[in-house]
């Protein structure tokens, strides 16, 4: 029952393994070579030949487990290395990912500071123009073009009424032009 158990975990494990597989039925036939080996020595233990049972296990059993040990070391060897190779893809496609998400953090940062540096130069440029419109009527210069009448947001809006101050601006420059035309004459008039 014992060794059936085992040859069926051996072939599981065989048909799992992906090295040569020439190797893995070196080490299912050494193992099924040592088989008669220990019957035999188990076999004279329980005849009382101890001796003659010391004797076959240093010898020939000795040679077998040597033989076992030798192919099941290509196999391990064989299963470390694959181990290995795998483990170091995983860290590189772990180091992978992670430099793809750093880059995509920057990307994305560099992206946001680009659009809200773009949102704040589409306010503050037109409040900047606007300030100077202002400035220029408050020094009395009427001639000067009101920016951003076509906008159809807030700013748009305040330009429209900075628009409606140049306009009483010039319409009381004009009502006092008027009022001083007929001052003067009234004045040549007496």
């Amino acid at each position: 029952e014992r060794d059936k158990k085992a040859q069926e975990r051996f072939t599981r494990a065989q048909q799992k393994y992906h090295g040569d597989k020439a190797d893995y039925d070196r080490v299912l036939k050494a193992l099924a070579d040592w088989k008669p080996i220990r019957d035999k020595v188990v076999a004279l233990v329980a005849a009382g030949k101890r001796e003659e049972a010391r004797a076959m296990a240093n010898t020939a059993g000795a040679e077998q487990i040597k033989k076992i040990d030798g192919y099941t070391e290509v196999v391990m060897t064989f299963a470390r290395q694959k181990a290995e190779a795998f483990i170091k893809n995983a860290n590189d496609s772990r180091e992978g990912v992670r430099s793809l998400i750093i880059g995509l953090m920057i990307g994305a940062f560099i992206i946001g500071g680009f659009a809200a540096w773009l949102a704040a130069r589409s306010i503050t440029a037109p409040l900047a123009s606007l300030k100077q419109v202002m400035a220029s009527l408050a020094g009395g210069n009427n001639s000067v073009d009101v920016v951003g009448l076509e906008r159809k947001d807030e700013i748009g809006e305040m330009a429209q009424a900075v628009q409606v101050f140049k306009n009483n601006a010039v319409e009381v420059l004009r009502l006092q032009s008027d009022q001083e035309a007929q001052k003067r004459r009234a004045a040549e008039a007496m």
